[in-house]
């Protein structure tokens, strides 16, 4: 798909769901699909879409597709070429008292004005090729083009100060530090602003933003010690709005990467689909299989063994080893599929005990801690004892 072809499908999608949160997955999904042309879009049916989004949107995405072919087959006349304005190119500016887009557009109209020269334009595009408007046909003004979103666009972002709550607001203007509590508060608020902007902020945009943060208020928000600045003096704020980003995502995440593994029917051979996957430096986060020569029954049967070995209290570290590597996939399995904590404790004790905690790190990670730990912390120990 083009880039400008693909924005116009992006467009789309975002005019009939301005508020949803998964535009671009769809987006993605379309792309590997082939559609490549708004064209295309008249080709997706609703089953195509019930991997990617919720089945209300899915249905409103495509009686929107729909409507707007039943109008091109009703013959409206293609609208006479529009001249498109010059928008100004914004200059990243360090500064963000700007105020940005208003977002209480109407996506009906914004979709009408945005995609006149689309190969669906004749769909959405009334005719102005007719006779003169009359009284009962009111005229409508087309709104200027939105133009794609700016990587920069941190640098334009208004911070929501006004809707913070009174106390917190209080303390700020007072230089006083907020509690814990009002800090996640203001988290809170500044990322829900931040993800209507934009759904997928990187670190240095909300690094800039925590920056910002620091200036307007540094004795709120600054990070120090006994009067000296830690670091930048902005990173436990840019950290917090990361964590909150990240919450906010890993849900939909896991369940598109869900609905994806359950898409492929059971008659059909279709070749794996690479996806990408947030596994916080996990290298095994979801085995495949179970190791060679294990089976289902193999599994549950040393699953046994390690229930019966902790209630006896056993002390042969090296073979628990062994049977938590060899069951680490149904461990996996069981952990993905979001088994409750007590369940967990009943059916993988050692998993809760140093020695199994650690082999199953390990082979989630790849990293041997006590090996790390070892090679990075006995210089400086040694160090220590040695000084006179």
């Amino acid at each position: 798909m083009h880039d400008e072809e693909g924005d116009l499908v992006a467009g789309f999608i975002s005019s009939v769901l301005p508020n949803s949160s998964t535009n671009e997955l769809v987006s993605e999904a379309l792309r590997e699909m082939g559609v490549d042309t708004l064209e295309d879009l008249k080709y997706v049916n609703e089953a195509d879409l019930k991997n990617v989004m919720r089945p209300i949107d899915a249905r409103k995405l495509i009686a929107s597709v729909k409507a707007l072919s039943e109008n091109d087959a009703s013959g409206t006349p293609d609208p006479p070429p529009r001249a498109e304005p010059e928008m100004p190119i914004a200059t990243p500016r360090r500064t963000m008292r700007s105020v940005m887009p208003r977002r209480d557009y109407s996506p009906a109209s914004e979709y009408n004005a945005d995609y006149s020269n689309s190969p669906l334009s004749t769909l959405s595009a009334p005719s102005t090729s007719s006779a003169p408007s009359t009284s009962s046909a009111p005229s409508t003004s087309t709104p200027h083009r939105r133009t794609p979103l700016s990587n920069n666009w941190h640098f334009n972002f208004e911070i929501p100060w006004s809707k913070m709550p009174s106390e917190i607001t209080r303390k700020l203007e007072n230089n006083e530090r907020p509690t814990g509590c009002e800090r996640r508060e203001v988290i809170r608020l500044m990322v829900g602003e931040i993800l209507t902007i934009c759904p997928m902020p990187g670190k240095k945009h909300l690094s800039e933003i925590a920056r910002e943060m620091v200036l307007m208020y540094p004795m709120s928000f600054r990070d120090y010690i006994e009067d000296i600045v830690v670091g930048t003096g902005y990173d436990s704020l840019t950290k917090q709005l990361q964590s909150r980003v990240d919450n906010l995502k890993r849900g939909k995440t896991s369940l598109y990467l869900k609905r994806q593994a359950s898409s492929t029917s059971e008659g059909e051979d279709q070749p794996p689909k690479t996806m990408r996957l947030d596994t916080y430096g996990c290298i095994n986060w979801q085995p495949q299989r179970p190791p060679r020569g294990e089976t289902g029954e193999t599994q549950e049967r040393t699953k046994e063994e390690l229930k019966n070995m902790h209630i006896t209290r056993s002390k042969d570290t090296k073979r628990i080893e062994e049977k938590m590597v060899a069951t680490f996939y149904t461990q996996r399995s069981d952990i993905i599929k979001g088994m409750e904590t007590p369940v967990l404790v009943r059916e993988w004790p050692y998993l809760f005990d140093m020695c199994g905690m650690m082999a199953h790190f390990k082979e989630l990670t790849g990293m041997d801690v006590d090996k790390e730990a070892m090679s990075s912390k006995c210089r400086r120990v040694v160090s220590y004892l040695h000084v006179p």
